[in-house]
């Protein structure tokens, strides 16, 4: 997978990015090429421009930040959303009440639980790990749901 990192757009030279990316998938060179903090606008002129949609569109979401619009608009397209900094910049997050409520609830973490909102919110997030247990403690998300409710709380 190779992303374009930003658009930049006051220089305006993505869709030649994009093309560049487009060439090199062609080429063999790449499997699966994508964006990253691309919004809306954004996509919309490198589509219509190429006719080429983004694998995937690798943007900051976290519960501080969840950018329903964009995750809507990647749905609609068929890209996959990617959150990086899945767990939140600061990690306040992980001391959110609501978030260790829910942990709490489920015996889980609260990097656990928020894990798990972005699975079910339809997005792949890329958490940080710096040990195989944390690694593990991060897959472990799959034995239980959040409610609609408190996915949207």
């Amino acid at each position: 997978l190779y992303l374009i990192h930003w658009p930049l757009p006051k220089r305006d030279n993505y869709v030649e990015a994009w093309q560049a990316l487009i060439e090199a998938q062609r080429r063999g060179l790449v499997r699966s090429i994508g964006v990253s903090n691309f919004e809306k606008e954004h996509l919309d002129k490198i589509i219509s421009a190429t006719g080429v949609t983004p694998a995937v569109n690798q943007n900051e979401i976290h519960p501080y930040w969840p950018q329903e619009s964009l995750v809507s608009t990647n749905q609609e397209y068929g890209i996959v959303t990617e959150a990086w900094s899945p767990l939140g910049r600061g990690s306040s997050e992980l001391t959110e009440p609501l978030i260790l409520k829910l942990a709490e609830k489920y015996d889980k973490n609260a990097g656990q639980i928020i894990l798990r909102w972005h699975i079910q919110r339809g997005i792949l997030p890329v958490a940080k790990a710096t040990t195989p247990q944390h690694q593990r403690r991060n897959l472990d998300i799959f034995d239980f749901t959040l409610t609609e409710t408190e996915v949207s709380q």
